[in-house]
């Protein structure tokens, strides 16, 4: 599985083997928060998941 952290280690995307669009992750107030980025491209993947993110964690 392809994997990045992003946000100092807060956030992670990845790619299971069997999809191609990128997911993001992070652990905020006691519970994983998770959803796909519906990206192919890693790039706009990362773009997505810090916006998701800084709403996330609000």
């Amino acid at each position: 599985m392809a994997h990045h952290e992003l946000m100092g280690g807060k956030l992670h995307v990845y790619k299971r083997e069997n999809s191609n669009h990128w997911q993001c992750s992070t652990y905020l107030g006691g519970r994983n928060h998770r959803v796909s980025t519906k990206e192919e491209s890693i790039a706009q993947a990362k773009d997505f998941a810090e916006d998701w993110y800084l709403v996330v964690k609000i």
